[in-house]
């Protein structure tokens, strides 16, 4: 996603909360119609979770149902685990199960390597207009088993199929963001596990050098984007990019970095690659991770080799 800053524009911060790296939410259900006629497990735990109880049983689906305590204090935890993904035509708003109303049974699934984009496991975008997907699936792990990036996926009508698009970037990020439900984006990305934890005197050196290069910066954008000039604006224009992943600007600024600091504006090194400008590559064919281009298709004439195109 990309936003156009100006001077004396105030950057909001926000939190991110990530879910566990490994289940991902599929939607929210009716209950209990979405069992279909299958039984549910009453924790012994009502703060226990369902997906655990579940990945622990080596099930791909966790079914978690809450409702009032039959002794009449706090609420009982109900758990199905299940191979089988649920039936579309149950789907409704996904505001319901986060009200923790009884007549719903939330549904997640074991998927691992991903995660909904960012670890917002709660976040769809409103899909208008809707162009062609890629492919039509029956559920969403065949998506995301297709697709080596971002899988998209929209559950078109409650009787129809499932639709499925392999992006090489975060488009969607320009919509409008709501609950999860039928017609909107569900987004998946890929995920690795995260590295074993660094020592506590690391963890505070890292702090401290991320703060140092923060202020340096000025907070010109948000965290985890980069100012970046913008070229026909005046001295004070910028973007603020995310050049970890933009496709267009892939691990650093095209035009260079913008800074506050006397002279302002000036260009730093071009340290950014435009992945859709490589040679022979796909429009579809590339992706920008980890600030590197990511190369999976090419044009006719030439062939992948060792991540590049090379001419027949």
């Amino acid at each position: 996603m990309v936003l156009i800053y100006h001077l004396l524009l105030v950057a909001v911060s926000g939190c991110v909360m990530f879910a566990q790296a490994s289940n991902v939410l599929i939607g929210c259900y009716s209950y209990p119609n979405a069992l279909q006629g299958q039984s549910m497990t009453l924790l012994p735990d009502p703060n226990s979770s369902c997906m655990s109880y579940c990945n622990e049983r080596n099930q791909v689906y966790s079914y978690d149902h809450i409702q009032p305590s039959t002794t009449g204090t706090g609420n009982d935890n109900y758990c199905y685990c299940t191979a089988t993904a649920p039936s579309q035509s149950y789907m409704i708003d996904d505001a319901l199960c986060q009200n923790g109303d009884p007549t719903t049974v939330t549904v997640f699934a074991n998927v691992p390597g991903r995660r909904m984009t960012d670890g917002l496991d709660r976040t769809c975008w409103d899909l208008d207009p809707a162009p062609p997907p890629d492919a039509t699936v029956n559920t969403a792990l065949e998506c995301m088993a297709i697709c080596p990036r971002y899988a998209i996926v929209v559950y078109r009508n409650r009787d129809s199929s499932t639709n499925c698009f392999c992006e090489g970037y975060r488009w969607f990020e320009e919509l409008v963001p709501t609950t999860c439900r039928t017609n909107v984006i569900f987004p998946y990305e890929m995920w690795n596990d995260p590295p074993v934890t660094p020592s506590a005197f690391v963890k505070r050196q890292e702090k401290r050098r991320l703060e140092l290069e923060q202020d340096q910066k000025r907070d010109v954008c948000p965290s985890r984007l980069t100012g970046c000039n913008v070229i026909g604006g005046d001295e004070l224009s910028y973007e603020c990019i995310d050049t970890e992943n933009e496709l267009e600007a892939c691990g650093g600024c095209i035009n260079g970095e913008f800074t506050f600091e006397p002279p302002i504006n000036t260009t730093s090194s071009l340290t950014g690659i435009d992945c859709t400008s490589l040679p022979g590559v796909s429009a579809d064919g590339v992706a920008c991770t980890g600030g590197h281009c990511l190369i999976y298709a090419c044009e006719d004439g030439f062939e992948l080799e060792e991540g590049d195109c090379i001419p027949l």
